[in-house]
């Protein structure tokens, strides 16, 4: 693919992004679950997101509970309609009805119109239900096929729509959902797990820089953005991306003991083509199978890259962060350090200078599969590479 044709995502959410993105996806076949490889109304509304950033479940009655949820029932076609114009978001908002979810498409002439990826419009004929076929994206109002006489008012859109979704989700707790197969969603400031537990998301507290070390809640994982693939520079005073870490989550996550985290590992095979060693890694939340990506993708670099990677100085190991009493990354399973030879720590360093020997090729390989370095950070610690997707925009 010619590089003119990309772009360095999240889009802007403007006039002229959202145009690009919609005359893509208008007048495309419309296919159930993905049928011969063409959209449905969900996978419509979520591929037309996602190129901002926004990131929503792949069926539409998910759809329609990951944000701010508006009920529409038991209202007057006349005040759902109004409802929607009211609170709706042009291109952002979502128009939910049973088995089918719509894009807030903006006001015309009084009426709300919708992007959609439509089968048809219901028909009832002689007694017996039908389809007139669109089969494709459009836009429209609310009333397609109240000019047709075998379309009954009761299977007009807009008597159908139960309710609008008039914002997705915080993306940063989006990427949790995304990023993490246990966590099911966040919904009221609280994360939900697949097994029906749950934990607190934002304790609503202003932390300084050490209490966010010590005491992070999982939005504070948040708190800075990690600037993956970027040149590599001396990180700015106390920019430390990838830091802050909620233990509580984590022990969900991985194991809440060092025996239960223990029955979690797994091997992974590492530089295979090089000799190969094995290492053991955590194998919850694909943490595992995303390192054998790194290492696959490691072992084809040239020779020259060898010597910084066939020494492994340690994966799992549980124990506490050096003078404190929060458990290393690697306590769980989901760190690697590599070669101390050639790293640079910075409470090795009496000078507290940044100093960097890791080729870049290998960073990008690493971060492109959802592992942040400890180069990028203020207290660097070279070596260190740790699995957190969620501070990606997308992995590999």
């Amino acid at each position: 693919i010619p590089k003119s044709f990309a772009q360095t995502v999240p889009l802007s959410f403007n006039k002229e992004n959202l145009s690009q993105i919609g005359d893509a996806l208008l007048g495309e076949k419309y296919g159930w679950g993905g049928f011969l490889s063409n959209r449905d109304c969900s996978a419509m509304t979520r591929d037309f997101l996602s190129p901002f950033g926004i990131w929503i479940p792949r069926n539409s009655a998910a759809q329609k509970s990951f944000g701010e949820y508006v009920s529409l029932k038991d209202l007057t076609p006349k005040e759902k309609e109004a409802m929607i114009l009211k609170n709706g978001i042009a291109f952002l908002s979502l128009i939910y009805l049973k088995g089918h979810i719509m894009l807030y498409a903006g006001e015309y002439e009084g009426k709300a119109l919708v992007m959609q990826n439509i089968w048809g419009v219901r028909t009832m004929e002689d007694g017996k239900e039908g389809r007139n076929v669109i089969g494709k994206a459009i836009i429209s109002d609310l009333y397609v096929g109240a000019n047709q006489p075998n379309v009954p008012e009761q299977g007009l859109l807009i008597n159908r729509v139960e309710g609008i979704m008039v914002k997705p989700a915080n993306p940063k707790s989006n990427n949790l959902v995304s990023k993490y197969p246990s966590v099911k969603t966040i919904k009221d400031n609280t994360v939900f797990f697949m097994d029906g537990s749950t934990l607190p998301y934002d304790d609503k507290k202003v932390k300084t820089f050490d209490q966010l070390l010590e005491n992070a809640d999982i939005e504070d994982m948040f708190a800075q953005k990690y600037p993956a693939f970027a040149p590599i520079t001396a990180p700015a005073l106390n920019d430390d991306p990838g830091r802050f870490r909620n233990d509580a989550f984590l022990k969900k996550l991985y194991g809440s003991s060092k025996s239960e985290i223990e029955k979690n590992l797994t091997t992974v095979n590492w530089l295979s083509n090089h000799g190969g060693v094995k290492l053991k890694f955590n194998k919850n939340e694909n943490a595992a199978a995303q390192l054998q990506k790194v290492s696959d993708e490691l072992d084809r670099l040239p020779e020259e890259y060898m010597k910084y990677l066939k020494k492994v100085d340690g994966t799992y190991y549980y124990r506490k962060i050096a003078g404190t009493s929060r458990l290393s990354a690697h306590s769980y399973g989901i760190a690697i350090d590599l070669d101390t030879r050639f790293s640079r720590y910075w409470q090795w360093d009496k000078t507290h200078t940044f100093h960097n020997e890791f080729p870049k090729e290998i960073v990008d390989i690493f971060e492109k599969h959802g592992f942040v370095w400890g180069g990028r950070w203020y207290h660097y610690d070279t070596m260190h590479f740790e699995y957190r997707p969620e501070l990606f925009e997308s992995i590999d």
